[in-house]
């Protein structure tokens, strides 16, 4: 993903990226009556994992659907494209 940073720096859109481990804790909390669960695994799909994300400003809604679906096709560590289900969210403070 290191060629996706680079095209994020070069169009100005870069703020930052994260890759995480696979190392995994789930916390179930359900409440301030209730102590929360943790457990090393299994708690969820590995389809459920969050392995990373790049935070970016783009100009439009547009954009960063287009720049998600590129992500989603760049070869990864292995070689191989994702092809895995990339999600764009605003960041809080600049949602209208």
């Amino acid at each position: 993903m290191k060629h996706v940073s680079e095209l994020l720096e070069e169009n100005g859109e870069y703020v930052d990226a994260q890759a995480l481990t696979r190392a995994r804790t789930w916390v179930g909390y359900a409440g301030p009556d209730v102590a929360p669960v943790t457990t090393d695994w299994p708690a969820a799909r590995d389809s459920d994992l969050v392995a990373g994300w790049f935070m970016i400003d783009v100009e439009s809604r547009e954009r960063a659907v287009e720049l998600a679906s590129y992500v989603s096709s760049e070869p990864g560590p292995a070689g191989a494209a994702p092809n895995r289900v990339q999600i764009a969210l605003p960041v809080h403070d600049a949602m209208e």
